[in-house]
């Protein structure tokens, strides 16, 4: 969904400055109308920018504990 970004938020851990036109998922924009920081876009821009999903960075390491004392 195109959203015009009233107010600077982040999306999908991306900061998104006021005044921008991005598309974001139809849930991340129902999301940002709802808290009044985004609202949908009137107009296509001559250039939009497209969050796409984050990848993500993989399996955790795993943590190392003290052993316990008996």
């Amino acid at each position: 969904m195109l959203l015009e970004i009233l107010r600077d938020t982040s999306i999908q851990g991306r900061p998104a400055k006021a005044g921008a036109v991005l598309e974001v998922a139809e849930r991340d924009a129902r999301f940002l109308i709802a808290i009044r920081k985004a609202r949908p876009a009137q107009e296509p821009p001559m250039a939009v920018e497209i969050l796409e999903q984050p990848v993500s960075p993989g399996p955790k390491a795993a943590r190392t504990r003290k052993p316990r004392t008996p």
